[in-house]
């Protein structure tokens, strides 16, 4: 619990905490209802006075945000503010604690970083004679549209939540080993990691920026080793956990299918360099976007009027500035993007980084290196100011805040729900699951081949058909001519014609790939976005 604009001191100061909201009964597989449950809250102590600069401005740590607010926390004994060089993480305010858990015996995490920045990127490690293993169950409290889903690292910016399947496996003898750790690398997956220690106790401590391939934000990633297993008895071998699908409320129904009013597909921008706005724009791809530093709420008009009982289509991403387009790209890589009471869909994104973040996921807090996403959510029931803001509670606090005024019949909600699920429910007593295939979360999604309008990127081109895939990019001719064939283009291949924006048709001729040399993972995570030229047309899936 914090007061809007004195978060930082608030929650840097210790007022936070997880609130667990119950599942009714049954509406859950037996295997994951009954599964034990660990609630982890993972806090920081940040006794830095500057935690980093940004734009040669000075972000504090919680000592900084201490001093600013004039607050009596974080001083030694003599009265001075503390001012080291030392980033930690608390798990339920202990440090590195170990837990005692049983071999092949799955867990429920419940975990959740509730921390003023920074962001954690989580694997096991360490493991002596061990085989751990996480199964996604659900994001920012809502379950994904087919679980679990197999991960191999879980993602937090600040608010995050995840809820996870948990479970390591003694490979040799009865007792076994293993830890999770932070780090913006994984030795073995990224060619740029230093090897870890030997030895879990002489794992560094610290942030640092994330390398490419795993994060690539702008704001660093812990590294530390957060907590330690002891492993005992149970089973060498355990069931694998069957896929399933929860009955959904209808404000959280499959929108990737829905056909929104252009009128209702709008644009948030997270400015960059910071001048702590959020700005909005009723136009998806041009228009001014306008808003100022919120400073105080009844001083600060209402980014937009919307009406209840609707669905808005929201790009999400950095500022348009004299036409460079990578600006987009420092959005949600720089800036953590949140908001109140209804969460978003994840309808396009480019190239997602990692099986973490996939399109169809339904969250309401986004940190992702393209920078840029594309979202859609239901203005369900609830009438007046809804908050949104980035969840870096310092830029939070300097007024990188704004509101949407909803307005109309409050407990008005979306009709379209039950055409999209007949089995949508408005109360629990609708709560229920049923096995399905692990595919079925693909075939719901449905990508087709598609041509944009000149000069559009994949954003824009896929605005009206569920957004942008981000994957399966045609690398041979073979794989060309088929989405040529699926969208009715004629054109004649150039093999020597490679460009950033392909695959794209200018005029008779189609360009295939993009130029071999420098194609880092950087900018394959970003070829959604990629903008061509005028008079140059992508194919997008």
């Amino acid at each position: 619990a914090h007061r809007h604009h004195s978060t930082s001191a608030q929650a840097g100061g210790g007022a936070l905490g997880a609130i667990i909201v119950e599942d009714p009964d049954g509406a859950l597989p037996p295997e994951v209802e009954g599964m034990p449950e660990k609630v982890m809250a993972f806090t920081l102590v940040d006794m830095r006075m500057t935690a980093n600069l940004i734009g040669g401005s000075p972000v504090p740590g919680n000592s900084g945000f201490e001093k600013w607010s004039r607050g009596h926390l974080w001083k030694n004994q003599t009265g001075q503010y503390i001012d080291e060089n030392a980033v930690v993480s608390l798990v339920n305010g202990q440090y590195k604690p170990k837990m005692q858990i049983v071999s092949g015996k799955w867990y429920r995490f419940r975990m959740i970083f509730a921390a003023i920045e920074l962001n954690l990127a989580v694997f096991d490690a360490f493991r002596k004679n061990a085989r751990c293993e996480f199964q996604l169950l659900a994001k920012d409290g809502i379950y994904l549209n087919v679980a679990p889903r197999e991960v191999q690292r879980l993602f937090f910016a600040s608010g995050n939540r995840v809820d996870v399947a948990f479970r390591c496996t003694c490979t040799r003898g009865s007792s076994c080993k293993a830890a999770l750790i932070s780090n913006p690398c994984e030795p073995g997956i990224n060619s740029t990691c230093s090897m870890l220690p030997t030895k879990a106790e002489d794992m560094r401590e610290g942030v640092e920026r994330a390398k490419k391939g795993i994060l690539d934000v702008n704001e660093p990633t812990l590294t530390q080793l957060l907590l330690s297993f002891d492993i005992q008895g149970g089973s060498s071998r355990g069931d694998q956990l069957k896929t399933f699908s929860v009955n959904r409320p209808c404000y959280l129904v499959d929108l990737r299918g829905v056909a929104v009013p252009s009128s209702n597909q709008n644009r948030i921008q997270f400015m960059d360099p910071i001048d702590w706005r959020v700005t909005f724009s009723r136009k998806n791809d041009t228009g001014i976007a306008m808003g100022m530093r919120m400073a105080e709420m009844e001083d600060t008009p209402p980014l937009a009027r919307m009406k209840v009982g609707e669905v808005r289509q929201w790009y999400v991403r950095g500022p348009m500035l004299f036409g460079d387009s990578l600006n987009k790209y420092t959005g949600l890589s720089l800036h953590v993007f949140h908001i109140h009471v209804n969460p978003f869909q994840i309808t396009s994104l480019s190239s997602p980084t990692d099986p973490f973040f996939q399109v169809g996921d339904w969250q309401d807090t986004l940190f992702h290196a393209s920078g840029q996403a594309i979202v859609r959510t239901q203005l369900d029931a609830f009438t007046g100011r809804t908050i949104l803001h980035c969840h870096l509670l310092s830029h939070e606090d300097m007024g990188m805040m704004g509101y949407f005024d909803i307005h109309g019949k409050e407990g008005s909600w979306w009709k379209g729900a039950r055409n999209v699920d007949p089995k949508c429910y408005r109360d629990y007593k609708g709560a229920g699951y049923s096995y399905v295939t692990p595919q079925a979360s693909l075939l719901e999604a449905k990508p087709v081949w598609v041509k944009g309008d000149a000069g559009d990127d994949c954003h824009e081109a896929c605005a009206s058909a569920g957004g942008c895939a981000g994957d399966r990019w045609p690398e041979t001719l073979t794989e060309l001519q088929q989405a040529l064939a699926e969208t009715g283009v004629a054109c004649e291949v150039s093999p020597g014609l490679a460009e950033w924006h392909a695959p794209s048709v200018e005029g008779g001729l189609c360009s295939l790939a993009p130029p071999a040399a420098n194609w880092s993972q950087v900018l394959e995570m970003r070829r959604c976005g990629a903008t061509p030229p005028a008079g140059v047309s992508r194919l997008c899936r």
